[in-house]
């Protein structure tokens, strides 16, 4: 029998679907969804103009890029260890230092704090996706994980797509200082969905733990 075309393109509505589905019935997670929308909104602008950034505003040479690396592994690493296992209250203080690193990246006019700013922030952010991970593993089922997870990495791609071009935009109209500022504000607008997220996920548990 032969397959349909029309077939083969539904299926990934379908997918689609059944991530919605899966997330629908979880508020706290739309409210995650969103906070991870903000930062994939920021990303595609902070990783493509932060080198920039030091070398047209610090003459920074290519070496200390790869100190800044190292330093964001292993500052990464620790904040790892920290934060693994403290749930929603602990992404939004991440996210909080992610804000907070990318509005001091963008309007400091000396190096050092640039440089410390720019090292806080990756790590955060790279601290931030096993944290979360932890946090979804922990609050769904087997049979929707994935499920969920293929829809996290949906939101995140059109974040990224939705955020990438009006960030470039603003840095070349109006300078990437103000592009990094504009992406700090929007990891600034994933702290309070975070929080929702965190008072939804502790009602759940509330409400589970009285029905056992």
């Amino acid at each position: 029998m032969r397959e349909s075309p029309f077939e083969k393109v539904s299926a990934p509505r379908e997918h689609l679907s059944a991530s919605v589905r899966a997330v629908r019935k979880r508020p706290a997670l739309w409210f995650l969804m969103g906070a991870v929308a903000c930062s994939a909104v920021a990303s595609e602008g902070i990783d493509r103009l932060t080198q920039l950034h030091f070398t047209q505003a610090f003459g920074t040479p290519f070496v200390w890029f790869g100190a800044i690396s190292i330093g964001a592994m292993v500052a990464a690493i620790l904040l790892t260890q920290v934060t693994d296992g403290t749930g929603m209250r602990g992404l939004a203080v991440l996210q909080v230092g992610a804000a907070v690193s990318a509005f001091v990246l963008a309007a400091s006019g000396w190096f050092w704090p640039a440089a410390v700013a720019s090292v806080l922030l990756s790590a955060v952010r790279d601290a931030a996706r096993p944290t979360m991970i932890t946090w979804i593993t922990e609050r769904t089922e087997p049979g929707s994980r994935a499920t969920v997870f293929s829809f996290l990495g949906q939101v995140d791609a059109a974040g990224e797509m939705a955020g990438g071009p009006p960030l470039g935009l603003t840095a070349e109209r109006y300078g990437i200082r103000v592009a990094l500022g504009a992406a700090a504000g929007a990891l600034a607008g994933g702290v309070p969905l975070l929080g929702l997220a965190a008072s939804k996920s502790e009602s759940a548990s509330v409400r589970q733990a009285a029905t056992e």
